[in-house]
């Protein structure tokens, strides 16, 4: 049967007993050149004019397609299209031609690469698409950026209002905002003047006036017809404009109108009518002179109210009318507006937090920068409040960790942080269900822009003093609170002072994930892990590594484990140091030492050197032959009376401990021992037992354990 070629890099697959004396050389070698080419190759594919050209592609042999880095040359300056393999591949192109190149599959979307660009690529078997990041996908920094000290050059002109802006135009609205805020002397534009101008006057004053004229000239008029509040208030003209008089000088009409009356009282008492007539008018002529005095006071307070708005509208940073800010503010933040957005405020309130940009893209917004603290949530189980500190928005990527109360959530359920309003929980993207926010437990809640996101499951609870003096294994995390009340005068534990009724020590359970705390009752037992049994050994054969490794030299021999597999389902394994006559398996306790494990009744083993399981001294061809380095894995089903071995994790003979089938050996029956012996008189095997959970290289069959 002909050999293969692999699907992308088409180096030679051999086809079973195939290039018998020649797989090595050439074959093997020629593979490596081509995994060497395919991984860091560069090839340069010369388009001179050309409009199109195919990638060579040549199986069992170096081609172009085949190289990590294509680069390109040529001088038109037209479309090249490049035709390659349509496999799934990623290569780096460098378009060093005068034109882009267009690389295409044999059917499927291509991708171009302009002239002068580099770009990865990949084909995900169909189509080609773009690898290389872009400034809009990556995550954006949370403190300054230097580019070594570089900067943006050659800029265009913006011609959107969201368009980035160069200093020169940033320069140009920053100077005429100034002008707007303060030019004197002249107009800013055409017929308009300054907010300045408008506000105080000077050599330019506009025409009809500045605030200021119009509310203290004194002695002429304003704009050649009208006169200042100061004027008609306190004028001493006969009339101010012609018609009326001030209101100071309507006073002292009055003033004089009461002196006449009093004198033609005095004279008869018939006239006594007539002056208070005229009292009266004189008191009419007062009233109407404090209603003049009252509207020049109107007019003054006209004059101050233009005034302050004059001011407002040139310092304020903030919307003076709802919609439009003050010049200052136009010129701080000019390069923002020319882009349709306002940064926020610089003030003490916003210090430390995080800039980012709005959730629909309309302007900035500022977020806490840490963590805020929510304390113990109110409200109930399903609907949750808090007040966080820093204060919480409803900005996407805003965290908040809090403490759920007394009881679990029964289904869905929103939190309302800082009375913002209820936003719903989800988890992974879903709708709470019951028991996602256990009781008395802290969690973190992380706003995606319109949901609160559960962050890392249902958090963690901690362990109370309660937890500590009942002596049962738990999951509960121990936190600082737990912990307190402990003493850093630690002593010594040994066998005079521990209390094995009462005593703890902390154990990681790498099977639950959890740390556990343990009894020292149970420390016996876990102290008596199996090792081999410098006891139960044959003569020849020595132990070391605290008496988990095994050899014997020149001679047959065997060694049991100190405990036995019995009435339970039980999982080893064995490194295969030196493979020599290496047999590995169980024994009995009427095995013989002297021999080796399954050259009698009394013991089932495997003979990695061979690859046979043996039995009652028959040996039965059975799985793979192993070599230095290889790992053996035991399993012993004692309660159904089976046992299987595996070779760098694959069960041989098909076997599955889980499920009960294809065991090398059933019906056994009895106490027996791991155990490890030499087949073969003069290999002088050597084995490291791995009867710890840590140790091993694969894990356990489901429902199988460590030997205890």
């Amino acid at each position: 049967m002909a050999d293969t070629a692999t699907t992308r890099g088409r180096t030679r697959k051999q086809t079973l007993a195939s290039n018998v004396n020649i797989w090595g050389d050439p074959y093997l070698n020629t593979n490596f050149d081509l995994l060497d080419q395919q991984i860091d190759g560069v090839t340069t594919i010369a388009l001179g004019t050309s409009t199109g050209t195919t990638l060579t592609s040549t199986n069992y042999a170096t081609d172009q397609q085949r190289n990590k880095v294509w680069v390109f040359t040529g001088t038109s300056t037209q479309t090249c299209t490049a035709t390659v393999p349509q496999v799934e591949q990623v290569k780096l192109v460098v378009n060093q031609a005068s034109g882009p190149v267009v690389i295409a599959p044999a059917a499927g979307t291509p991708v171009t690469v302009a002239a002068g660009e580099r770009a990865w690529i990949y084909n995900d078997g169909t189509n080609f698409g773009r690898g290389d990041p872009t400034l809009d996908k990556v995550r954006a920094p949370t403190a300054s950026v230097s580019f070594n000290g570089q900067r943006i050059t050659n800029l265009a002109a913006g011609t959107a209002s969201s368009d980035a802006m160069r200093v020169g135009e940033a320069q140009t609205f920053v100077d005429t905002a100034s002008a707007w805020a303060n030019i004197t002397g002249t107009t800013v534009t055409g017929t308009l003047y300054s907010a300045q101008a408008w506000a105080v006057g000077g050599s330019g004053v506009p025409p009809g006036g500045a605030a200021k004229l119009w509310a203290q000239q004194f002695g002429t008029d304003v704009d050649g017809t009208g006169y200042s509040a100061k004027e008609w208030a306190a004028g001493t003209r006969t009339t101010v404009d012609g018609t009326y008089k001030s209101a100071r000088a309507y006073v002292s009409d009055a003033t004089a109108q009461a002196g006449t009356a009093s004198a033609w009282a005095g004279t008869a008492s018939g006239w006594s009518s007539t002056a208070s007539g005229w009292a009266s008018t004189a008191s009419g002529w007062s009233g109407t002179a404090s209603g003049w005095a009252g509207t020049a006071s109107g007019w003054s307070g006209t004059a101050s109210g233009w005034a302050g708005t004059a001011a407002i509208w040139s310092t304020s940073t903030a919307l003076v009318d709802g919609t439009y800010k003050g010049a200052r503010g136009y010129a701080v933040d000019a390069a923002a507006s020319a882009a349709g957005l306002n940064l926020p405020a610089i003030t003490t309130a916003n210090a430390g937090q995080v800039l980012t940009v709005k959730s629909d893209g309309s302007g900035y917004q500022v977020i806490p920068a840490k963590v805020c603290e929510g304390g113990t949530a109110g409200g109930t189980a399903n609907v949750l409040t808090c007040t966080a500190s820093p204060a919480a928005t409803l900005a996407r990527g805003v965290a908040i960790s809090l403490q759920t109360g007394a009881s679990a959530n029964t289904g869905t359920a929103t939190l309302n942080a800082n009375s913002l309003g209820a936003v719903t929980i989800q988890k992974n993207g879903s709708a709470l269900v019951a028991g996602d926010l256990p009781a008395n437990t802290r969690v973190l809640l992380v706003y995606d822009g319109t949901y609160w996101q559960l962050s890392g499951g249902g958090g963690f609870t901690a362990a109370t003093a309660s937890d500590a003096a009942t002596g049962t294994s738990t999951t509960l995390a121990v936190t600082p609170s737990a912990l307190s009340g402990w003493t850093n005068a630690l002593t010594e534990l040994t066998p005079g002072n521990v209390d094995q009724a009462n005593d703890f020590l902390p154990i990681w359970d790498t099977s639950a994930s959890a740390m556990r705390k343990v009894r020292a009752s149970a420390l016996a037992t876990i102290a008596s892990m199996t090792t081999w049994n410098p006891s139960d050994k044959y003569s020849a054969m020595t132990l070391s590594n605290g008496n988990l490794t095994a050899s014997i030299n020149l001679s047959q021999g065997s060694v049991r484990a100190t405990n036995s597999v019995a009435a339970g389902k039980y999982y080893w394994e064995i490194l295969c140091i030196n493979v020599g006559g290496a047999i590995v398996g169980i024994m009995s306790a009427s095995g013989n030492i002297g021999s080796y494990p399954g050259n009698d009744a009394y013991g089932y083993a495997y003979e990695a050197y061979v690859g046979n399981k043996v039995n009652g001294n028959t040996e039965v061809a059975y799985g793979s032959v192993c070599v230095n380095g290889d790992v053996v894995g035991i399993a012993v089903d004692a309660i159904n009376g089976k046992i299987w071995f595996r070779v760098n994790g694959v069960w041989q003979g098909g076997g599955d401990p889980t499920a009960g089938t294809n065991a090398a050996y059933t019906g056994i029956a009895g106490s027996f021992f791991p155990a490890f012996g030499s087949g073969s008189g003069g290999a002088s095997p050597s084995v490291t037992a791995r009867f710890s959970p840590g140790s091993w290289s694969s894990p356990a069959p489901t429902g199988f354990t460590y030997i205890a």
